[in-house]
């Protein structure tokens, strides 16, 4: 049984793509983003998964056209099974998708966001969490170490010295997706 080139390519190329999303965007998403924006992200990120399926879609099927002749009949056949599979890669490639597209957000930059923050620190039950006055708590330890290291880059004092009440600015960027992301 012989393989191929072409199929050995294409399995190749997938190979490659999976590994730069897995091993390149995806940690370089979850140190730049926050996971609420993230989750806010994804539950309006339908369009773009959409929109990967209609475009490995159309170019099977440009394709196809341009590679062979089909009567009406093998036309309608070959349209209807390449649905299903080019269905299933784009499902298949969500995940893919969104962190590109939040990745390609953090670099075409729109514009600038300085968010102040209110430290809320209770020793007794030892919560500590940054809340904007207005929507925004964050909790999560892996969230504030991000910010924590941030402020040491910027030669800022650590966020788990601060006291009670005080406050902190952060600058975040909006991308063109109006995604916000640290900066």
């Amino acid at each position: 049984m012989k393989i191929q080139k072409s199929k050995i390519t294409i399995i190749l190329i997938f190979i490659a793509v999976f590994f730069l999303d897995w091993f390149i965007i995806e940690p370089e998403i979850k140190q730049s983003y926050l996971n609420q924006d993230i989750w806010k992200f994804e539950n309006n990120s339908w369009k773009y998964s959409v929109i990967t399926f209609l475009l490995i879609y159309i170019s099977f099927l440009i394709y196809k056209l341009y590679n062979s002749k089909y009567n009406k009949a093998g036309l309608t056949v070959f349209l209807f099974y390449l649905c299903l599979p080019s269905a299933f890669l784009a499902f298949c490639l969500n995940s893919l998708t969104e962190n590109t597209t939040l990745y390609f957000n953090s670099i075409y930059h729109k514009e600038n966001l300085k968010k102040e923050y209110l430290i809320q620190r209770y020793d007794t039950n030892k919560v500590f969490q940054l809340y904007d006055k207005k929507d925004e708590i964050i909790v999560s330890k892996r969230e504030l170490d991000k910010i924590d290291l941030i402020r040491k880059m910027g030669n800022l004092k650590s966020l788990y010295e601060l006291q009670n009440n005080d406050t902190i600015i952060i600058n975040y960027g909006i991308g063109f997706l109006k995604t916000k992301y640290f900066k």
